[in-house]
Formats: C-alpha cells, sequence, structure tokens
C-alpha cells in the first residue's frame, strides 16, 4: 500500500507505521534513486558468478558455465520470487498493477525464487546436457550465498522484519523506532555460515546429490524456526504459516533425497 514518498510495511491491529522510501535510497544516478535492496540484490548476484567462476576453473568447466548458469537462474529465480509476492499480496497489486514491475522497491518471496530456479536449472540441464544431480551440487553451494546478501537488502528495505522485543538483540525498525528481532540479519548471518559448510562438504563429496540433499536438511529447519520471529504479514496454512508449510516439506524431500542417494548410484 503507497502513498506519496511513503510506503506502508507494517501493520498490527489498529497501529500502522510507514517508512520513508528516501530512508532505503543508497544514491541517485541523474536523479534516479537507487534502493539498497537492489544494491545488495546486485552485490549477492555478482558473487554468486565469481564463485561458480572460480568452481569452474576447478573442475575444468568452460569459462561461460558461471555467466551461462548465472543468466539462467536468475531469470526462473526473480520470475518465481516476484510471482509468489505478486500472489501473497494481490489485493493491494490489483489496486495498482504496475507497480508489479518496480522490482527495485523489494517484493521477493525466497522460496518462490527457489522452485523458479529448480525450473530453469532442469531446463538448462537438459539443454546443455548436464548431470542433474552433479549440476544440482553445483548450483546449491552458491545458493546461501546470495541468499545473504539478499536477507541484507531486506534489512535496509525494512521488508522481512522481526516481531517486536526489548531483547539486548534489537535492531530499531526504520522510521518508525520500533524495537524488533533481527530476522533478516540472523538469517543473512546463517546463510554464510551454510554457504561455508556446503563449499567444504562439496569438495570433499564423491556422491552427487548428497550436498543438495544436505541444503534441504539444513535450511527448512531454520526458515521454519525463524518464523515464529517475523512480525511482518504471513499467510496462514494451517497450524503453520505457508513458508513453515513448505521448509516442512522440503525437510521431507531432503530425508527422501538422502535415502534414495546412494555412493552405489554415483555414475
Amino acid at each position: 500500500m503507497r502513498g506519496k514518498g511513503w510506503i506502508l510495511i507494517y501493520g498490527s491491529g489498529t497501529e500502522a507505521y510507514l517508512v520513508d522510501l528516501m530512508q532505503r535510497e543508497a544514491f541517485t544516478v541523474f536523479g534516479w534513486p537507487v534502493y539498497w535492496y537492489g544494491v545488495f540484490f546486485a552485490t549477492g548476484f555478482l558473487a554468486v558468478v565469481v564463485f561458480w567462476t572460480w568452481l569452474s576453473r576447478r573442475e575444468g568447466r568452460s569459462a561461460e558455465t558461471a555467466s551461462d548458469l548465472a543468466l539462467w537462474l536468475m531469470l526462473g529465480g526473480v520470475l518465481g520470487a516476484r510471482l509468489a509476492y505478486v500472489v501473497s499480496a494481490w489485493e493491494d497489486f490489483s489496486q495498482e498493477p504496475l507497480a508489479i514491475f518496480r522490482l527495485w522497491e523489494g517484493g521477493l518471496i525466497y522460496y518462490g525464487g527457489l522452485f523458479g530456479c529448480v525450473a530453469s536449472g532442469i531446463l538448462y540441464a537438459k539443454v546443455k546436457k548436464e548431470p542433474m544431480l552433479k549440476l544440482a551440487d553445483f548450483i546449491i553451494t552458491a545458493v546461501p550465498l546470495g541468499h545473504a546478501f539478499g536477507r541484507i537488502g531486506c534489512h535496509f528495505n525494512a521488508c522481512c522484519y522481526g516481531r517486536p522485543t526489548e531483547a539486548f538483540w534489537a535492531i530499531k525498525l526504520p522510521s518508525t523506532g520500533a524495537m524488533v528481532h533481527p530476522t533478516q540479519l540472523l538469517e543473512s548471518g546463517f546463510n554464510f555460515l551454510l554457504f561455508v559448510v556446503l563449499v567444504k562438504l562439496y569438495l570433499k563429496n564423491k556422491v552427487p546429490g548428497r550436498i543438495t540433499a544436505i541444503y534441504l536438511l539444513t535450511y527448512p529447519i531454520f526458515r521454519f524456526l525463524n518464523e515464529y520471529l517475523r512480525g511482518d504479514n504471513r499467510m496462514t496454512a494451517g497450524l503453520f504459516d505457508v513458508a513453515q508449510s513448505i521448509s516442512i516439506g522440503l525437510f521431507v524431500c531432503g530425508i527422501v533425497f538422502w535415502c534414495l542417494i546412494r555412493p552405489s548410484r554415483e555414475a
């Protein structure tokens, strides 16, 4: 919900807080605002490309692998993440349809992006005739890296914020003064740690698909728990919100994946 120069980002009962869009700007270029959200989104994308380039050279892949793969996954990921967000906030977008295309203002749902990446990754593997499981492991190692930078962008964008708290780790929500759980920064820190762990395991792994299974057994657990600290509007699905329900589904997939992948099936 928008007004002139303002965006409604926080609501609870009769309370409503407005965040000044100017505070989300990093700088301007020829009069056009550049938002911190976009800066960190781009930083995450570049970090992933650099990492994939290094990993490609280490494995003897072609020099174009990193850039080609990044382009495919970025298109699929952004489309999936934006589509999921638009569906979740359709009441607002139906009043202003052109806002759907204003990606620089934020509004991406990670799990939607993950499913979009899966679809584009499968298509890439088919077109390039890449072994599916090996490619999945190659891709998944960098996912937490890009995700970590994206969550820092969420922090500056004042989205995906936490519930009010008086705990010592609380941070101030921009323009409101409300002290909230630093859910974005917690998730960013977890993803940076997960990236390091996955890379170390990937370099030693001999069983294709195993790194993907490990990701599915770790990130969903953190996401499920972190959702309890979120203070923004959440779509519910029974006992849990949608993100928690998806987390449960992905964790179950991780268990099945782990059980099905055997060293004897490496070929």
